[in-house]
């Protein structure tokens, strides 16, 4: 059953515990124009919104990419200070809800200090959301715990897996793109949806995605993803005809198709393999082959043990880029 998310931004309330973070998180207000693709002759309507971030290495604001979905104008501003300043989008990456600003006037960092990266929490850890939430001006915090951490689409695009975070954290109207923070004062998650259906579930991109997708664009200035160039699936749900029983009971992800040309195919991967483990942990389905392959940088190596023909066989795959036909 597909879960009902709601993803926000609006405006803000509330007071913090922690002063010395509020200066570094950030209101985003929005100006948005939609296209209108059932009729592009036509102007679509402007609309207002207010969303969170915060303030990251290299002079960066980080956010989520539906807070700038359709932007027109963009401006950031400080807790408890008056001047506002443009902003523009340096990188958007739909699929994992995340979006890098960058403000021109240098200026607006005086004062500031990027937030303290942390790792992922463990669950039933206290955690707070920090963010411009709708009934006030002003930065709001709440506490609660993780919950627990999965992989799931999100709601956002829907079009692709990750890693995600619940916490019973309050997360409102506007908290969307502000940090989520644990008990040292680190950012663990960047605060992105509820459930609307429920109370006091809502959902945070970890910092492992956030880490990896922010040190790429100050380093390159684009993120590019890895890629071993293999389609598969969970195994119960596609058995080749003729499978013999030790393959049909072994637990694992089965292989539909090797790409030619790709980094699996050089390492001699096939057809009907079933992957076992990887880095010697053992996969759970195909979205935990998914996330263990995406958490590797380009040019690393992954290890698998796959079963093939009743024997267990390890080969080691270098990641290469995502290929942009793909």
């Amino acid at each position: 059953m597909k879960l009902k998310l709601f993803i926000f931004m609006f405006f803000a309330a509330g007071c913090v515990a922690k002063p010395d973070l509020t200066k570094s998180v950030v209101m985003i207000q929005i100006v948005k124009q939609p296209f209108d693709y059932t009729t592009p002759w036509k102007q679509s309507s402007i609309s207002q919104g207010v969303g969170s971030g915060f303030i990251i290495e290299g002079k960066r604001i980080l956010t989520n990419a539906h807070n700038i979905s359709d932007v027109r104008y963009v401006i950031v501003k400080k807790e408890n200070v008056a001047k506002k300043y443009p902003a523009r989008v340096e990188f958007v990456g739909h699929d994992c809800d995340l979006a890098i600003l960058k403000v021109a006037d240098e200026s607006f960092f005086d004062g500031t200090e990027p937030l303290t990266i942390g790792g992922l929490p463990p669950v039933n850890s206290t955690v707070e959301t920090y963010g411009f939430p709708m009934g006030g001006t002003h930065i709001s915090v709440t506490q609660g715990v993780v919950s627990r951490i999965q992989t799931d689409s999100y709601v956002h695009s829907g079009a692709d897996e990750h890693l995600v975070i619940q916490t019973d954290a309050a997360i409102n109207p506007g908290n969307s793109g502000g940090p989520l923070i644990n008990m040292n004062g680190q950012v663990i998650g960047i605060n992105t949806a509820i459930r609307a259906d429920a109370q006091n579930i809502g959902f945070a991109i970890p910092i492992n995605i956030v880490k990896k997708i922010s040190e790429e664009i100050i380093k390159t200035g684009n993120v590019a993803r890895p890629w071993i160039g293999i389609e598969i699936r969970n195994k119960e749900l596609s058995l080749p005809y003729g499978i013999d029983i030790q393959t049909y009971n072994a637990k694992g992800v089965l292989i539909t198709r090797v790409l030619p040309g790709s980094p699996a195919e050089r390492a001699r991967m096939k057809k009907d393999d079933i992957i076992l483990k990887i880095d010697g942990i053992k996969v759970k389905d195909v979205r935990d082959v998914q996330e263990k392959v995406r958490n590797h940088k380009i040019g690393k190596v992954v290890k698998f043990d796959i079963l093939r023909n009743n024997k267990k066989i390890r080969l080691n795959i270098k990641t290469e880029k995502l290929p942009s036909i793909w």
